[in-house]
């Protein structure tokens, strides 16, 4: 009979829920969607990291092989909410070194392709270097806001469990 209100706290805690959820769905997708053309054609990327022009040459082909694997587990973890801390501190470290990279290339006037979602060396809008540094910037932004959104839960379990191994102890 009697009408149910929805505090304040219980949308903010829902809309937080939603954020969270949203974010670990969307960056754990778009890490994993990034990487697929990259495992495909290891030497269409190796082609790309080679036209950044910052990679030493020996070091080229061990990039192009293990970083969309990097890339692909790292996405996973966050998706599947395995090792999530990790994961997103990794994802946040590898944003960084693209965004820095992307920065320094943009600045030396080198014409290149960001490599992040195609191998093509045709410009597409999503794959110019400008486009490219601010979706980076962006990302780390999502990725930073998921990580502190992260903490509580981090928090609880792990609260949670010292608490019950020095109650087994």
């Amino acid at each position: 009979m009697g009408r149910t209100r929805v505090s304040a706290g219980g949308v903010e805690t829902f809309m937080r829920a939603f954020v969270y959820w949203f974010l670990r769905i969307f960056l754990g997708s778009l890490f994993i969607f990034s990487c697929i053309h990259k495992i495909a054609d290891p030497y269409g990327f190796a082609l790309i990291v080679r036209n950044y022009q910052l990679t030493p040459l020996y070091l080229i082909n061990f990039v192009a092989i293990v970083l969309p694997y990097v890339e692909l587990l790292c996405g996973l973890m966050i998706l599947f909410g395995v090792w999530r801390l990790g994961a997103l501190f990794l994802v946040e470290l590898m944003l960084a070194f693209f965004s820095v990279l992307i920065a320094v290339n943009i600045l030396r006037g080198i014409d290149f392709t960001c490599g992040c979602f195609s191998n093509s060396p045709q410009k597409v809008f999503m794959e110019l270097p400008m486009v490219a540094l601010v979706r980076d910037i962006i990302l780390m932004a999502m990725g930073g806001y998921l990580f502190k959104l992260e903490q509580p839960y981090f928090k609880k379990y792990y609260i949670r469990s010292i608490a019950q191994t020095n109650r087994e102890a």
